[in-house]
């Protein structure tokens, strides 16, 4: 499923849970007498029929009706949008071998080194971030916070156009990376909100996002691979690694190189 379809699915449900909450809580309410009469008469709400016992009555009955519902739609509501904008990606390997510092790339920021010897082959982990529509971030977060664009990853390997297959983006509400991609999006309401409250220790460690590419692609020592399944990457060690050396990924042919390593 492409990150474009699970975004309209989003609206579908959130369309469909709301829909039949607000007309059942309408039709419950006591309804005017249908007059047989062409002429209409604007309609006129006093305090004192604001403040009718009956009316009040019938209200807090028919909510205490629709609490149920409320309380079932809220809770389906949350276990969608954790689905769906949940922060992907896992560290397949442990904390203490990787250390981050100063990158050997000039002006790179942060890089990535091993702390011990790394056969070829060996498996770092599925990159980091919130699937996202390439649209949605190409239209929102890429205009208001453009430096995001270095950290997110534009998904290849998966079934759609491009513009269907989506980004993973590690990035938090400001295009900042910092240590844990905490997950929510801007494309449904209150996502963002959920996950900084009921969801908020469920987050994903960025280490990942912390490899620089090298000034030559010869260099690399790092390799990527997409599974079938939307949004997982995965990232090994191409070749051997001794200690010490800086962890370096190809960012393919795309990629804006303006000004790097300068």
């Amino acid at each position: 499923m492409t990150s474009a379809s699970m975004f309209s699915i989003k609206i579908l449900l959130l369309v469909l849970l709301a829909a039949p909450l607000s007309s059942s809580f309408y039709l419950s309410l006591p309804q005017p007498r249908r007059r047989h009469s062409c002429t209409l008469k604007p309609l006129s709400l006093s305090m004192a029929s604001l403040s009718d016992p009956a009316l009040l009555s019938t209200v807090q009955l028919q909510l205490a009706k629709l609490l149920p519902q409320l309380l079932t739609g809220s809770l389906v509501y949350g276990s969608l949008t954790f689905y769906f904008d949940r922060p992907r990606g896992e560290m397949l390997i442990d904390d203490d071998v990787l250390i981050k510092k100063l990158s050997n790339i000039p002006n790179a920021g942060l890089g990535l080194f091993a702390a011990r010897d790394l056969p070829k082959g060996t498996n770092l982990g599925l990159y980091p971030g919130v699937l996202t529509p390439t649209n949605a971030y190409r239209n929102k977060k890429l205009q208001t916070h453009p430096e995001s664009v270095s950290y997110v990853w534009k998904l290849q390997n998966v079934p759609g156009s491009l513009e269907e297959r989506g980004v993973l983006d590690p990035t938090d509400s400001e295009g900042i990376i910092s240590d844990y991609c905490s997950g929510g999006s801007t494309t449904i309401p209150l996502s963002r909100f959920l996950f900084r409250t009921v969801f908020a220790t469920y987050r994903k460690a960025t280490t990942l996002c912390r490899i620089n590419e090298p000034l030559a692609p010869e260099d690399a020592n790092v390799d990527s691979t997409e599974e079938t399944e939307a949004g997982k990457v995965l990232f090994f060690i191409s070749r051997d690694v001794v200690a010490g050396e800086e962890l370096y990924l190809y960012y393919g042919e795309y990629y804006d190189r303006s000004g790097y390593g300068q």
